[in-house]
């Protein structure tokens, strides 16, 4: 019985070990280098229509939009609610429609600060443009969505959409 106590702990503190050298989980980030596209019409949005696209696409997913405010001239700060019992809380969803087609690390870290800040579930960040490639280094923190014009094009199909 001695003997099986003492393996028992000798299994878990090789687990633990294991669990401190194990990298840390990134955001999903595709490194796209290049700059939107222009035929595939997200560039080209006012500024108008990407808010309204933003709020369409956030009820799409099943959100509560509770409260939006303007964040600069060419972005969006939405707060949303995710009613589901056990998955749900509250989500915090930065949009931007970059002139120059990226989004900086420090905007990513901005909305990560956020999130952890006001204790929300979780934070999303839409763009028509391209993330930055330093941003997949952002490590630890709350958990974060980021939504390229790659993949919001792709939600934009999915949920069917007008744009």
């Amino acid at each position: 019985m001695f003997f099986l106590v003492v393996f028992a702990l000798t299994i878990g503190f090789l687990l633990i070990a294991l669990l401190v050298f194990a990298k840390p989980s990134r955001p999903a980030v595709e490194r796209e280098g290049r700059r939107p596209e222009p035929a595939s019409g997200l560039a080209h949005l006012t500024m108008e229509d990407f808010e309204r696209l933003c709020f369409t696409l956030v009820e799409e997913m099943g959100l509560v939009v509770s409260s939006s405010v303007r964040g600069g001239p060419r972005g969006l700060e939405i707060a949303a609610v995710n009613p589901q019992p056990i998955t749900g809380g509250d989500f915090l969803v930065h949009c931007t429609h970059p002139e120059n087609g990226f989004v900086s690390s420090a905007q990513v870290n901005a909305l990560r600060d956020q999130v952890k800040g006001e204790q929300a579930a979780k934070g999303i960040f839409i763009t028509t443009g391209y993330f930055a490639e330093e941003t997949s280094k952002v490590v630890e923190g709350p958990p974060l969505e980021l939504i390229n014009a790659k993949r919001l094009a792709e939600l934009i199909h999915d949920y069917r959409l007008a744009v």
